[in-house]
């Protein structure tokens, strides 16, 4: 399903955490980020988009690795 065309899009970076699993395994946790603006809204989705500032991702966000790429990815898209 298409939300919208992209007028550009970018990778920023890729990350890594790992963590200790209930059952004392290690799990890596990779992450891969890119930038993308919208060129136009094709339709809208049947799941939940939004927009939330930088300070309110990074409280709903779970993993560490993920905190990170939002707080530095307007540094990286500069």
């Amino acid at each position: 399903m298409q939300l919208g065309s992209l007028s550009r899009s970018s990778f920023l970076t890729g990350s890594r955490q790992y963590n200790t699993s209930t059952k004392n395994e290690t799990i890596q946790n990779k992450g891969f980020f890119y930038q993308a603006c919208l060129k136009e809204r094709v339709h809208e989705p049947e799941y939940g988009v939004f927009w939330l500032e930088i300070a309110e991702a990074d409280s709903l966000l779970h993993h560490d690795h993920q905190k990170w790429a939002v707080r530095n990815a307007p540094e990286m898209s500069e």
